[in-house]
């Protein structure tokens, strides 16, 4: 079997509805602050080599994954409700919406500097008992650590279930201004816990868990605690969103690492 080297951190299908010909998109490069016209390739953009390893196991994962959810896409988008979503499909959104959480660059990236800081302390704790081993001072610099992101994978579909009893509805956004979308697609955001001040208890567990995933520019996903919060206008699982400052809001929510697409 031929190796998927190009393999991608947001999905293809996610980010081509971004695009007027399936084929590019604009592009804002936070790094850079520019901004490129309907230039970026669809295939070449929020993708990395061997990202999740050589196996191929991880992508074959997302790939029977993302074939149900790009399904999903669809069928809201056409439909604007939940009522024709298999629980096959339910239960697969609650795995995707887990996944988006962490298979992300950033997660990699934040990965590998734990383990990198781990290493850097069992080091000092073995000098600290008398191994006196001579080490020099860059190595850390040097060393790569490939596939770190799939430790917090794994963990991400061993506990997708703490989502379960979180409810999803669907916003169109009617107003004069569209959802962004970026290298780290999903926002999550815990009104109760930053009133409250209790950010230690920041996590996809906590009481007043939000997740809002915008699938294209005018519609998002909405996955939120409806014990915690009651959403006015709600008919049938939508919600319409027609006031630009709401876009503006949860835009600013948008947790960008480098790029906007």
């Amino acid at each position: 079997m031929p190796q998927k080297k190009n393999q991608h951190y947001v999905p293809q299908f996610h980010i081509r509805n971004w695009s007027n010909n399936k084929k590019t998109v604009s592009q804002w490069n936070k790094a850079s602050s520019r901004f490129f016209d309907d230039i970026a390739n669809v295939k070449n953009i929020a993708s990395k080599s061997y990202m999740y390893g050589k196996d191929g196991e991880i992508e074959d994962l997302f790939t029977k994954v993302e074939n149900i959810i790009a399904a999903v896409y669809s069928r809201l988008l056409n439909d604007e409700h939940f009522n024709n979503i298999t629980s096959l499909e339910f239960e697969g959104l609650y795995l995707y919406f887990s996944l988006c959480n962490v298979r992300t660059l950033e997660s990699a990236e934040s990965k590998e500097r734990q383990l990198l800081e781990l290493m850097k302390v069992q080091l000092k704790m073995q000098q600290a008992h008398g191994q006196k081993l001579e080490i020099p001072k860059d190595i850390f610099d040097k060393v790569k650590i490939d596939n770190a992101v799939n430790s917090p994978i794994l963990a991400a579909i061993q506990k997708y279930t703490v989502l379960l009893d979180l409810d999803f509805v669907l916003i169109k956004n009617t107003s004069e201004v569209e959802f962004i979308t970026s290298d780290y697609p999903l926002i999550h955001y815990n009104l109760l816990t930053v009133k409250k001040g209790l950010w230690s208890g920041y996590d996809m567990a906590s009481a007043g868990a939000m997740f809002i995933l915008p699938i294209s520019p005018r519609y998002a996903i909405l996955l939120y605690d409806s014990i915690a919060y009651s959403i006015s206008n709600l008919q049938n699982s939508l919600v319409k969103i027609k006031q630009k400052g709401q876009i503006d809001e949860i835009n600013k929510l948008k947790k960008t690492i480098s790029v906007e697409l």
